[in-house]
């Protein structure tokens, strides 16, 4: 049950500190468990070749060569990364791929004790859609739904829009098969989260703070 995770990316000064977090946070833990796949989808609108490519080396140097990345360039235009996840989800279901693919933005990492949920990652059940977790700033303090105030945590009640975040949910793909994201919507995971939850249900929620939010934004 291979883990795809999805860095969108027109920070590539992030994607060192992004690798790092992936391999010491994750993979230097439960390497033989769970196998992972990096896509870093560039933003060409934003970039050029020559901050590509020293990015490019950046994270493909030999002590990263565990979480050895898939370069993709994309020049469609969209919200908050939402046309790049597309991208990387139109392979997938091209190559009929199965296991979970999760989001880890260019202003974040993965969380240090994600690799708590690799016994939920290893289940072989295609009837999980997908494994929901807490999320905090770097603080420690809860990130808060902007409607009414209340922690982004995982529970039912809050697979909805502006009650949860990117980052908190691992879809499994069997789940999401013709599903993407609204790329002209900021909130478009919103909506694909709670469109999941309504359309499949079944989700597992780890009441654990083991996702950020915008870990590297200022």
């Amino acid at each position: 049950m291979k883990l795809n995770i999805i860095t969108p990316c027109s920070r590539p000064q992030n994607l060192e500190l992004i690798a790092r977090s992936i391999l010491c946070g994750f993979i230097d833990k439960r390497l033989c468990l769970v196998p992972v796949r990096w896509w870093i989808v560039f933003d060409m609108n934003c970039l050029d070749y020559e901050q590509v490519n020293k990015a490019c080396l950046s994270v493909s140097s030999e002590k990263y060569c565990v979480t050895q990345p898939t370069f993709l360039f994309n020049e469609k235009t969209g919200e908050a990364g939402h046309q790049h996840r597309n991208l990387v989800l139109d392979i997938l279901e091209e190559k009929n791929e199965k296991g979970w693919v999760y989001s880890v933005d260019d202003d974040n990492i993965l969380h240090e004790n994600f690799y708590k949920i690799s016994d939920e990652l290893n289940n072989k059940s295609d009837n999980i859609s997908a494994i929901a977790v807490n999320q905090v700033f770097k603080t420690g303090e809860p990130n808060r739904s902007p409607v009414n105030g209340v922690p982004l945590k995982a529970s039912a009640e809050n697979m909805k829009v502006y009650f949860v975040d990117t980052a908190q949910v691992i879809f499994n793909l069997e789940k999401i098969k013709g599903m993407r994201f609204n790329s002209d919507k900021y909130n478009a995971d919103g909506f694909f989260i709670q469109t999941l939850f309504e359309k499949e249900g079944n989700f597992i929620f780890i009441d654990e703070d083991l996702s950020y939010y915008n870990f590297l934004g200022v």
